[in-house]
């Protein structure tokens, strides 16, 4: 019996996302730099506001105005989100006509609602399920 010995590969160890809020002034470069690893980027009013992962920018010398940790709290991470989102685009694969009338409402009334509440534009897509297919309408 031949015993080889193999050396394991241990692969490098991806940090704790560390998901932050900041906002910085204005500037191409900076765009340039957060375009490349911004989840969420927005230009307005001279500033750059983005939710970026802070493990990816920690070492730029930013002038960040703001730099405040996500919050996991739905309600504040909803207003959050907001900030960024101009609407909110949901797919829907349904097997029946009756599964769409219960997702969607009447006429769209949930979706009316939840756009509404919101305050948002929300725009709905139907897909018909296929066999096999893995989404579900949970």
């Amino acid at each position: 019996m031949v015993k080889v010995a193999v050396q394991s590969q241990k692969q490098e160890e991806q940090p704790h996302p560390d998901i932050r809020e900041i906002i910085l002034p204005d500037n191409e470069e900076h765009f340039e730099l957060l375009q490349e690893c911004a989840i969420f980027l927005y230009r307005a009013n001279g500033l750059l506001y983005a939710i970026v992962d802070y493990n990816d920018i920690a070492n730029a010398r930013l002038p960040t105005l703001v730099n405040k940790p996500l919050s996991k709290d739905p309600s504040e991470l909803k207003k959050t989100l907001l900030k960024y989102a101009r609407y909110i685009e949901l797919k829907v694969y349904v097997g029946s006509p009756s599964e769409m009338s219960f997702i969607i409402g009447k006429k769209g009334s949930k979706i009316k609602k939840l756009a509404r509440y919101l305050g948002i534009k929300i725009t709905v897509d139907l897909f018909r399920k296929k066999e096999g297919d893995a989404c579900s309408s949970s």
